[in-house]
């Protein structure tokens, strides 16, 4: 049994009274067993997912105390009658499918504000009017899912004329009716929420609180996090050129911690000012050829995050190498082509910047601010190692000293605002890896509390029935030393009494000889008597027979004068027999030659005829 959860699958079980319930118990699955009474329940008060499908059971009982019960799961068992619910106010699914239900009088106790049912399966019963069904469920107000009927197995109420009609009109609460919602659209039948799960109740806060969050900070494909303040100083910064264009103060967000409140503040005071300081208009400056970019000084925190950031890096290399390619013929075309560029992540954001700004300043790049190979071959141009532009009569450069002191500050911001950002990144990694390390102590603490509690309510039991046994076995000892006492006087008793039945057992079989052997003398007279009248009786039955006797033998010599004279009739009646036979052939053979000279007669007649003609 992990985390409350008991699992019990086809285990031949026949009683609850098996089941070591307890109140650590939330879950328990007793599929495919031959349960048919459910009793033994109130041990576990705090369950809240209950499965005994597949058993004998015939009556709904026994769940009154499971207040804290969410899911029951009583298909392919032998109820008949829905009842027994009364008790559970927190239960959200009741699957009762494959019954013999023609009942649903249970649901009646479930009506009001004060249940949460909203799942009911009851495909495959025997529900056969719909008057029945809607006066029991109409007062059902949570529910939302029923399933009357499902792949072909459902209820006689499910053929009658306009049964969906009447349901839905009647039960407006109800939102899908057999997997199909109010519109006509397939939905999907149980669908499970966090809460009823086996299992995740430990993890619904986090969840919920994922789910609330997630709009805010939600973390992307390629796994960056999104900073919304810096962002928008940023695309301030970056868009102070543009003509006529209003600044939008940045929104403010509620701040996670003070820590992070003020190092954002702080990092925002210094952006503002880098604003402030740089020129409010600045004329167009000319595009470069060469696209280089400023590598990053800080070390990625991971491998992973390393991966993730060249990937980057690479992805928005190329689309800045084609925005410089389509639009180097002016600087606000740029601009523009930046306003207009995706940052849905500010490490893209950053890095999209940092390419701006160097693009602006090549001069002032050291080894540091290289491109790669891969990279000046994307390229439409090339630039000189010192910065100047090559291959454009219109390429001018900038003053002298804006070109010396701004890219520093900004490249410093720069990294300053990446650094942060990546420590910040790897501060909240290391909290959720915290986090998640003291939940697991938390678990196994709580674990270990409620193995400690078990074993000193065991420790408590077993000592009071270690004491109840004691003394019953004091009150035993002094009621058995009672009963040897009464006892030896009995055996005194018995012994006496064994005594005098062996005197009165000697008379008794003194008497008993005599008694037998005056009745032998009796049976042996009465023997001789019975000897005499059956000689009598033998000497009468052999002259009867002897009478008998001559009378057979006189009917035995008439019947054989009889067969004599019989035999003879027989012969004679053979001999005319054969006589007949032979007459009979003579006429045949007399028939057939009168038919043989009849045709003879006939066959000259017809060839006198020809002849004749």
């Amino acid at each position: 049994m992990a985390n409350g959860e008991l699992s019990l699958i086809d285990k031949d079980v026949s009683s609850l009274l098996e089941v070591p319930l307890s109140q650590a118990v939330t879950s328990l699955n007793l599929h495919c067993n031959r349960i048919s009474r459910m009793e033994a329940l109130t041990a576990a008060r705090l369950l809240r997912h209950l499965d005994l499908s597949s058993n004998h059971i015939a009556r709904i009982d026994g769940l009154a105390s499971l207040s804290s019960l969410r899911t029951l799961n009583l298909s392919c068992n032998l109820i008949a009658k829905v009842e027994g619910l009364e008790g559970l106010v927190n239960l959200t699914r009741l699957n009762l499918s494959y019954n013999k239900i023609s009942s649903l009088t249970g649901l009646l106790y479930l009506h009001g504000a004060g249940y949460k049912l909203k799942q009911l399966s009851l495909h495959s019963n025997r529900l056969d009017s719909i008057n029945h069904l809607l006066q029991c469920m109409l007062g059902v107000q949570s529910l939302r899912e029923v399933t009357l009927s499902l792949e072909g197995e459902g209820n006689p109420v499910c053929s009658l004329p306009a049964y969906r009609e009447a349901v839905m009109q009647s039960l407006p609460q109800i939102c899908v009716l057999d997997g199909v919602d109010r519109l006509g659209n397939a939905a999907s039948v149980g669908e499970d929420s966090p809460g009823d799960i086996p299992g995740l109740e430990d993890y619904v806060d986090y969840l919920f609180s994922s789910e609330t969050s997630g709009n805010e900070q939600r973390p992307k494909g390629d796994g960056t996090l999104a900073t919304r303040r810096i962002d928008e100083v940023l695309t301030r910064f970056h868009r102070r050129a543009a003509p006529g264009e209003a600044q939008a103060p940045p929104t403010a967000a509620a701040p996670a911690d003070g820590a992070n409140e003020r190092r954002i503040g702080a990092l925002e005071r210094q952006v503002s000012q880098l604003v402030h300081q740089a020129p409010a208009s600045e004329g167009p400056g000319p595009s470069r050829g060469t696209v280089q970019r400023a590598k990053r000084d800080i070390d990625p925190t991971s491998e992973s995050e390393k991966s993730d950031s060249e990937k980057e890096n690479r992805r928005s290399t190329r689309a800045f190498l084609q925005r410089s390619t389509s639009c180097c013929g002016s600087t606000s075309v740029r601009t523009a082509a930046l306003r207009t560029a995706p940052a849905r992540s500010s490490l893209k954001g950053v890095r999209a910047r940092r390419s701006d700004s160097d693009q602006e300043h090549p001069k002032h790049k050291g080894p540091k601010c290289a491109v790669g190979p891969r990279r000046r071959a994307q390229a439409p141009s090339s630039a000189a190692p010192g910065g100047t532009a090559r291959g454009s009569s219109s390429k001018t450069t900038r003053a002298p000293g804006q070109g010396n002191t701004t890219p520093t500050a900004e490249e410093e911001t720069y990294r300053t605002i990446v650094e942060e950002r990546d420590q910040e990144r790897e501060r909240r990694w290391k909290a959720e890896q915290a986090t998640r390390r003291l939940t697991e102590q938390l678990r196994s603490l709580q674990s270990k509390a409620c193995e400690e509690k078990d074993l000193q309510d065991m420790a408590l039991h077993t000592t009071d029935r270690l004491k109840e046994m004691l003394l019953r076995e004091r009150v035993a000892r002094s009621d058995l030393q009672g009963q040897c006492d009464t006892l030896a006087l009995q055996l005194e008793e018995a012994r006496a009494d064994q005594e005098h039945h062996k005197r009165a057992l000697c008379q008794l079989e003194e008497s008993v000889t005599r008694t037998d052997t005056l009745r032998a003398l009796q049976q042996a007279e009465e023997g001789t008597r019975a000897q005499e009248g059956a000689g009598d009786e033998f000497r009468m039955a052999l002259t009867i027979e002897a009478a008998r006797f001559s009378e057979v033998k006189g009917a035995c010599d008439h019947l054989s004068a009889e067969l004599s004279e019989s035999k003879a009739s027989l012969a004679g009646t053979r001999q005319k027999e054969s006589r007949s036979s032979s007459l009979v052939q003579e006429l045949t053979a007399m028939v057939k030659e009168q038919k043989r000279r009849i045709s003879e007669l006939t066959n000259a007649k017809k060839e006198a005829v020809h002849q004749l003609k």
